[in-house]
């Protein structure tokens, strides 16, 4: 870190090295790669006043190609920004960070569990161009009373929009025919988490809400069908903790206490369910 007055700059570099030796069994087929990358990035804060500033960072991201893979594919490369406010003290925390990632080329994956036929399954293919921009915002605040306990209260939103950028054809069913414009599969537009809790130092008991926009289960056009579509959600969860001495706590969650029935892919084979409602108790000591 460099700290000059209310400025401090986070330059990192990293360097990856791979060296890749592959062998089918089945084919004879050996193949052998390196891969070798160098990886900056900077992060900026300057406080205006005590516990408030302004935030921003430039970063380089890379995924390697796996082992086996066709010589056409590449390795993922990404440039990812972000900015945004940031404001805490001991009892209040404020969010507002805006972020844009810009890929020179996505790399798919095809899996058993997007739907890829046998002979595809392990394989990569270059997505192509792709940007992924949105918001985070986050509010936090605690409330002590006089009566020895404090009441927490978190909301956090996030809106995040992604869109290919070029026109390619992939055998991933997931992708399939690609055009520019089309959104990116399994990205939902819209996450709300809002929390609120009651502790003091013997007990804490809290009551929390996620909630999640429709995701489009394949590239998206302007009419998707509802087979392609994976609605919108709420799910609530309740949890508490009984610290009965020190060391020893005890505990109890209760997830999705209404039951609610929800989807959360339609892959591979046919409609997925969330979690179901489940109610666990537990007891951990920490020495």
């Amino acid at each position: 870190e460099i700290t000059w007055g209310r400025l401090t700059l986070s330059p990192g570099l990293r360097l990856e090295f791979i060296e890749n030796d592959f062998y089918d069994h089945v084919t004879r087929r050996r193949q052998e790669d390196h891969q070798s990358v160098i990886l900056p990035g900077v992060g900026a804060y300057f406080e205006f006043f005590k516990g408030f500033g302004a935030l921003a960072g430039v970063y380089r991201g890379f995924s390697p190609v796996a082992p086996g893979q066709n010589s056409s594919v590449d390795p993922e490369f990404s440039i990812n920004t972000e900015a945004g406010l940031r404001f805490a003290n001991e009892l209040t925390k404020l969010e507002a960070i805006a972020f844009y990632n810009d890929y020179s080329n996505l790399t798919g994956n095809n899996t058993f569990s997007s739907g890829a036929s046998d002979a595809d399954i392990g394989t990569q293919f270059n997505a192509g161009e792709v940007e992924i921009f949105g918001l985070e915002l986050v509010a936090a605040h605690e409330v002590p009373t006089e009566l020895g306990v404090s009441f927490q209260g978190l909301v956090s939103y996030t809106y995040t929009f992604g869109q290919f950028l070029e026109d390619f054809v992939s055998t991933n069913p997931q992708f399939g025919t690609v055009r520019r414009g089309d959104r990116l599969p399994y990205v939902p537009e819209h996450q709300v988490h809002a929390s609120l809790a009651v502790l003091n130092d013997h007990f804490e008991v809290g009551l929390s809400a996620f909630y999640q926009s429709r995701v489009f289960e394949t590239t998206a056009r302007s009419n998707p069908g509802d087979t392609e579509i994976v609605d919108e959600f709420i799910v609530f969860d309740l949890a508490a903790k009984w610290h009965v001495h020190e060391g020893h706590t005890i505990y109890l969650n209760v997830d999705n206490i209404f039951d609610r029935e929800y989807l959360v892919s339609r892959r591979p084979l046919g409609a997925r369910p969330g979690k179901p409602f489940l109610v666990s108790v537990g007891y951990k000591f920490r020495y």
